[in-house]
C-alpha cells in the first residue's frame, strides 16, 4: 500500500482540525472513511443524508478534501447561526 493518505483520511483530518471533533460521524463511518477514495466518500455522505445537494457532490469532485472540509465547516456555521437567529426572531415574538 503506498504512503499517499486516502481522499476520506485526509478529509477527516481537516475536519477535526476546523471543527475540533468527529463526533458528527459514527465510529464506523469514520473507519471507512479513512480508506475512501474521493468517489466512495460521496457514497457515505450519501448514505447519512437524505439528500446530498449537488452543489456538494460537485464540491468533492473538484476540489482537495482540505476544502472540502472548510467549505462544509463553513456551512455548517451559516446553518447554525441561521437556526440560532431564527429561534431568536421567535422568541422575540412571543
Amino acid at each position: 500500500m503506498s504512503d499517499e493518505q486516502t481522499y476520506g483520511r485526509r478529509f477527516l483530518d481537516a475536519w477535526k482540525r476546523y471543527a475540533s471533533t468527529l463526533a458528527q460521524f459514527d465510529y464506523a463511518t469514520i473507519q471507512e472513511m479513512k480508506s475512501a477514495d474521493r468517489e466512495r466518500f460521496i457514497e457515505l455522505l450519501r448514505g447519512r443524508t437524505f439528500a446530498l445537494p449537488y452543489a456538494t457532490i460537485q464540491l468533492i469532485r473538484d476540489s482537495e478534501p482540505e476544502e472540502v472540509a472548510r467549505v462544509m465547516h463553513v456551512r455548517a456555521l451559516q446553518a447554525r447561526h441561521s437556526a440560532d437567529l431564527t429561534l431568536w426572531m421567535l422568541m422575540a415574538m412571543s
